[in-house]
């Protein structure tokens, strides 16, 4: 997951001001050691899911492993709704769990505890 080619797009901030911002510019890496001292009901927290074994096990076609990166890199270049309040309001990436040799139990745990982990640190 490279978080700078994703997150990544036009700037019309120049000649049109903050009104013009665009997801791109306000995203944030989540961070390691993330923690949020004061909580905000607005803060969202993207993470992604990568594998192709549940749609291979039902018999369908690959490339489900590849929607969470396709879905931020069409929402990166999006301008930002008039009504979101980015100094309110904060988005970050947590980055992508990846199901390794068709161990699909283990990435969903994984997926799993990162969630929570992101929901406990937020509190």
């Amino acid at each position: 997951f490279d978080f700078n080619s994703i997150w990544t797009g036009r700037d019309d901030t120049a000649s049109e001001g903050l009104s013009a911002r665009r997801f791109h510019q306000i995203v944030k890496r989540l961070p390691n050691t993330f923690s949020i001292e004061k909580p905000n009901p607005a803060t969202i927290t993207i993470h992604g899911f990568e594998s192709d074994e549940g749609v291979t096990r039902n018999k369908g076609r690959a490339g489900a492993r590849k929607g969470p990166n396709a879905i931020r890199k069409a929402i990166a270049n999006m301008a930002i709704p008039r009504y979101f309040d980015s100094d309110l309001s904060s988005i970050f990436d947590g980055g992508n769990v990846t199901v390794v040799n068709e161990d699909l139990e283990t990435g969903q745990l994984e997926f799993a505890n990162k969630i929570q982990e992101t929901i406990n640190n937020s509190h």
